[in-house]
């Protein structure tokens, strides 16, 4: 399983280079994305769900979205994280000064973070989108156990994606993407990478499109 969506990553990896090589070599991208900022702005919300791999383990990050849509084109905005998958790990505490024995407990690993992100959709019709976004998150790891955290760390990370979507309504869509994330600072405590691919398949719902479409503005 892991080597087939390792393959369909590289694949989607080479998609994305080729994609944003012809981009780069054309200014027209620029002036299309300046076109679109120059459009009033709605306000956008959404959740977001992802699969990805968390010290080897599947594992789901899920979060909200918050901000601007441009046109339809262009979106910017800040949205919170979190690992939503438990990842059982058995803690051993090392004696202590005052001579008692070791002990260990029973954790998982949690993540959260907030994110600053933007995505821009090269492609849109009225059934089909194509587009990359980008975030760049920083929060915390730590074990965690009855309520309690053990070796608690800030982290920050990059990561980007290449998705593509059918609208199925003009607030809902059938989504698939897949991408990667880059650890810039890891909790060291926590042995294992964070860093992964990342992937998703499922519905997405924009509710603010979702709102104006049930209740549109009166004339």
């Amino acid at each position: 399983m892991k080597l087939f969506l390792r393959g369909i990553f590289w694949v989607q990896v080479l998609i994305l280079c080729v994609s944003w090589m012809e981009v780069q070599a054309q200014p027209q991208l620029f002036r299309d994305i300046n076109k679109h900022l120059e459009q009033k702005p709605k306000l956008s919300f959404s959740f977001d769900s992802r699969n990805t791999f968390i010290v080897g383990q599947n594992a789901n990050i899920f979060g909200l979205r918050a901000g601007l849509d441009f046109n339809g084109r262009f979106r910017i905005g800040l949205g919170l994280q979190g690992l939503t998958t438990p990842i059982p790990r058995i803690l051993i505490f090392p004696p202590d000064s005052v001579g008692l024995p070791p002990d260990t407990a029973f954790t998982h690993i949690g993540m959260s973070y907030f994110t600053l992100y933007t995505e821009y959709a090269f492609h849109k019709s009225k059934r089909w989108e194509f587009g990359v976004p980008f975030y760049l998150g920083i929060g915390n790891a730590s074990y965690r156990a009855g309520g309690y955290e053990f070796y608690k760390s800030t982290i920050s990370l990059i990561e980007t994606s290449l998705y593509g979507q059918f609208y199925i309504f003009s607030w809902l869509a059938l989504h698939s993407g897949m991408g990667y994330r880059l650890m810039l600072k890891s909790n060291s405590a926590i042995s294992g990478r964070f860093s992964g691919p990342v992937y998703t398949l499922g519905v997405k719902v924009y509710f603010g499109k979702m709102y104006r479409s049930v209740f549109p503005k009166k004339k």
